[in-house]
């Protein structure tokens, strides 16, 4: 879980959408704009203030949600792609009947094709 967030959350790596930088800067930003609300003189901008903060929160949550999601399909896409295939392939062998005449003919012309070589055939 660690080196999950640490993914998500990094100030080096070239592979997040929002650097821990972007996100530490954002989030004293939030902090700074409910700081200001709460000792603000001026009544005309103490609803921007909390609004501002609410809206710059939620753009923070949506971008974390999508570095988290991204994270996860870097980690998992090529295996349950990979498991996919397999489960196709599984699914074709159980529902094949090889037959006889699915072969090449054996005096069919010479090729570098390994399927067209003289083989045993099914024990014969």
């Amino acid at each position: 879980m660690y080196s999950y967030l640490k993914n998500i959350i990094s100030f080096s790596s070239e592979k997040v959408l929002l650097s821990g930088v972007a996100y530490t800067i954002t989030l004293v930003y939030i902090v700074c704009l409910i700081i200001t609300y709460f000792i603000g003189e001026s009544i005309q901008a103490h609803a921007y203030l909390l609004w501002e903060a609410f809206f710059l929160f939620s753009i923070l949550v949506i971008n974390f949600v999508v570095a988290c999601s991204e994270q996860y399909l870097y980690r998992n896409e090529i295996p349950h792609r990979v498991r996919k295939v397999l489960e196709t392939l599984d699914e074709a062998v159980e529902s094949s009947v090889w037959r006889e005449n699915h072969y090449p003919h054996l005096c069919a012309p010479f090729s570098p094709c390994v399927i067209l070589q003289w083989t045993y055939r099914d024990g014969e």
